[in-house]
């Protein structure tokens, strides 16, 4: 089991010996994060990894995933992200992770994503606003892989950015301003193409990818061929 751990390359292991030399009676082996079911139950986070207390400990704070994904996490009255991707209260909690993982990188300029978060089929990065979640008592956790940990549920109004991660690399949806919800009657937009239902500054929609602000048609025309743009 050892030679398991000191050979796996993605960090997910971890072994502790208590006098220094690892033997059969003092060592203690542990998948770093991860943990779903009754494992996960056991875990007390604010043991097991180290406490973020502070926004510049984390100043970035990212969430990877499918695009696919996105109507159930952006979408009109959706909760958000949650932990393993599920309610709580849903039937099946089988494989359900404890977590929310986010990353401390963004994808670099190459498009390289984080090494912990290169999974098949991701293709879209979601920013947090890690000085609202302390701010407003949600405990996040760095664990020993590098990785941000939260418990909770992280619901829109922590999300300040979607954009995709490949070509076109369209922004999906970007936070309003406190100032401009002040000042805004309707807590919702419709896509004029389809008729669907999308939170307040959702650029594109979610089903027919059709923009729905200036914002979001300037956004696209750049990503176009000259020759293809509307004049």
């Amino acid at each position: 089991m050892l030679s398991c751990v000191y050979f796996q390359n993605k960090n997910r292991f971890q072994a502790v010996s208590r006098s220094g030399v690892p033997g059969p009676k003092d060592t203690l082996l542990r998948c770093i994060q991860g943990h779903s079911g009754q494992i996960a139950g056991q875990i007390k986070s604010r043991l097991a990894h180290t406490q973020i207390l502070r926004a510049e400990q984390c100043p970035t704070l990212a969430h990877y995933t499918k695009t696919e994904l996105l109507p159930k996490i952006i979408g009109y009255n959706m909760p958000g992200l949650l932990p393993g991707g599920r309610t709580a209260d849903e039937p099946s909690q089988e494989g359900r992770r404890s977590h929310v993982h986010m990353s401390k990188q963004l994808v670099s300029a190459t498009g390289v994503i984080p090494e912990k978060f290169r999974r098949r089929d991701v293709d879209c990065c979601i920013r947090l606003d890690s000085k609202k979640l302390l701010d407003d008592g949600c405990e996040l956790s760095l664990s020993d892989a590098d990785v941000v940990l939260a418990d909770v549920d992280l619901p829109l109004p922590y999300i300040e950015l979607v954009q995709l991660l490949k070509w076109p690399q369209l922004t999906m949806y970007c936070r309003p301003k406190d100032t401009d919800m002040a000042v805004r009657e309707d807590q919702s937009v419709d896509c004029s193409q389809c008729g669907e239902i999308h939170e307040l500054d959702t650029w594109v929609c979610l089903r027919c990818w059709e923009p729905m602000t200036i914002a979001a048609i300037h956004d696209r025309e750049g990503f176009l061929p000259k020759t293809e743009r509307k004049a």
